[in-house]
């Protein structure tokens, strides 16, 4: 697509906009020209139509415009009209499979605005991008607009991503609907925070709780049906978000927002190890078990396979359920709460949760009391234990620290200042283990090993072994011998994916920096996701 420069552009059209007439079919000259070149920049009109001669061509690219701009489509370019075209955003050429750049990335994050992808926008237009697209156009369809070709995104597709062009609102929606428009509203009060479950476009009562939410958060009328005007401010740049997901009742298998909110519950009472997870499993289910042994209220948790909403409010209320101080050599469940606690807020490790405290435990319950402000005695008593198990307990934190998060295979470097707060310094393309051999938890007995490792029982070496846990360790991509220059092309290629026996291979440079820079001890943390 030719490129003009704005300065002239600029004073061509503003000079035409002070005109008395307009411009229109059968008209000549350079200010037809300049009209022309502007309508080949936003790709209404094609290369090499700027002859300076207003026909029939011009003027159905000229009211193309004004249909997507919500202006009359007189087809002639009056003072309104050319006030927008001086304004108006360029558009990328028409997008489709295969193509790569940073058009493709812009599509993408509108269609992740509006819910139709998943995920991030990583530029490449693949299978699920097109898949998204032909999404976008049955929406656009159904809302009486126009969609371009199939699994295509035109420029006028993509302003519609913009908010312009149109709107995608297909109708009133309410209570017993169902279809496409509901999952597309669904998938919206999703990407918001306001829904928290798997979108499947049957309008329920759970549904009509999230739009009365999102209204009400919005500054609406209360209610809970979908109008033009609720729909318009949903899909808006400026729509509010949740300040926490509408609360449902939950069970076995399921995942979101509530199960996570949940689980960090759990953590923050000691019934769980604090490591980020968001699905409903065996571990959430021995975490209410542990609750449900320590308070000993038959009213409560009646279930420990689900949890209602009145439940859940339950929970939240509870305070930091102080039993007895914990010393040097005790042991049973309140020390094991204690270290799953301790183990949340980073100081100690999933692998040093034993039951007993000894040195480890001592040392941690001290480093909290230090960073608390609290004496440190290294004994937990009440009131150690009640900010301990509070929402305002300090964590602990070393110069950096490493989030893998399995789900995205990235590692995440933050740096910690003085004060606490964290900066996120890199990000970093790994490979995890295949299946579930790159366990999951937090990691305090870390520290660098090798410039270079052999792994005898696969034959080949790596450069900047940094351990983990045991024989799980960062390191770089793989080689066929202890040389630069025979790196195994295949390890490299795999990056982005599950491909090791475990450990989790990185980038030379990337491997180089956290053996360089990362200190023994500082804290990783392995996760399948993190929020947010």
């Amino acid at each position: 697509m030719r490129k003009y420069t704005w300065v002239l552009l600029f004073l061509l059209l503003t000079g035409l906009t002070a005109r008395a007439d307009v411009l229109k079919t059968g008209d000549r000259g350079d200010e037809v020209a300049a009209l022309q070149r502007r309508l080949i920049e936003l790709d209404y009109l094609e290369a090499g139509q700027d002859d300076g001669i207003f026909g029939g061509k011009t003027q159905t690219a000229l009211k193309n415009f004004q249909g997507l701009n919500d202006l009359p489509r007189t087809g002639e370019a009056d003072e309104a009209t050319m006030g927008r075209l001086a304004e108006a955003e360029a558009f990328h050429d028409t997008l489709k499979k295969g193509d790569k750049g940073e058009g493709v990335t812009v599509l993408q994050e509108g269609l992740i605005h509006y819910g139709f992808l998943d995920g991030r926008a990583d530029g490449h237009f693949g299978e699920q991008t097109k898949k998204a697209v032909l999404a976008l156009q049955g929406a656009a369809k159904a809302a009486g607009l126009s969609v371009g070709k199939e699994g295509e995104a035109d420029h006028a597709l993509q302003l519609l991503l913009k908010g312009k062009g149109g709107s995608l609102y297909a109708g009133p929606l309410k209570t017993g609907d169902e279809g496409d428009a509901v999952l597309l509203l669904q998938k919206r009060l999703s990407v918001l925070g306001y829904y928290d479950m798997e979108p499947g476009g049957a309008f329920d009562e759970y549904t009509k709780a999230c739009v009365k939410a999102f209204r009400a958060q919005a500054g609406l009328p209360e209610g809970g049906e979908m109008d033009r005007e609720t729909y318009d401010l949903l899909v808006g740049r400026e729509a509010p978000r949740a300040p926490a997901p509408v609360p449902r009742d939950i069970g076995y298998g399921d995942e979101g927002h509530t199960v996570r909110w949940v689980r960090d519950e759990l953590g923050r009472l000691g019934f769980l190890n604090g490591v980020p997870h968001d699905t409903f499993d065996e571990g959430l289910k021995s975490g209410l078990d542990r609750l449900r042994d320590q308070l000993g209220e038959a009213d409560f948790l009646e279930d420990s396979r689900s949890l209602t909403v009145e439940e859940q409010q339950k929970l939240a209320e509870l305070g930091p359920l102080y039993v007895q101080d914990l010393r040097s050599g005790d042991k049973g469940s309140q020390v094991y709460r204690l270290q799953r606690r301790l183990c949340g807020l980073y100081y100690l490790g999933t692998a040093d949760i034993d039951g007993k405290i000894g040195k480890k435990t001592v040392a941690a319950i001290t480093r909290f009391q230090e960073l608390a402000g609290l004496e440190p005695t290294g004994i937990a008593e009440e009131g150690t234990q009640k900010l301990l198990f509070s929402g305002d307990a300090p964590r602990d934190h070393t110069d950096y620290r490493l989030m893998v998060s399995i789900a995205d295979q990235r590692v995440y470097a933050y740096q910690t200042g003085a004060d606490g707060s964290e900066t996120l310094l890199k990000t970093m393309i790994c490979s995890t283990g295949l299946g579930n051999s790159t366990p999951t938890g937090i990691f305090r007995r870390t520290m660098p090993q090798h410039n270079w490792h052999y792994f005898k029982d696969f034959t080949c070496w790596a450069q900047c072994t940094y351990i983990i846990q045991g024989n799980i360790m960062f390191h770089s991509v793989l080689f066929w011998s202890r040389s630069e220059s025979s790196m195994n092309r295949t390890s490299l290629n795999n990056l982005g994916r599950k491909a090791s026996h475990g450990c989790i291979r990185l980038m030379v440079e990337d491997a180089r920096w956290i053996f360089d820079n990362c200190k023994p001890g500082t804290i990783v943390v392995i996760a399948e996701s993190f929020p947010g």
